[in-house]
């Protein structure tokens, strides 16, 4: 919120998320593994450019 209001955006209430889009992210959570995931500290070292 913080960053958004940074950039000038004042609300984010104004937003309106269609019902399809909140559909996918909850069929997302629902499928996750949570054994996949990265840490940050793992991804920050993927990211890393030798």
């Amino acid at each position: 919120m913080e960053l958004l209001q940074n950039l000038g955006f004042d609300k984010s209430e104004d937003i309106e998320v269609p019902e399809w889009q909140k559909e996918v992210v909850r069929n997302r959570i629902k499928n996750t593994n949570p054994e996949e995931y990265l840490s940050w500290e793992e991804v920050e070292n993927q990211l890393k450019i030798d």
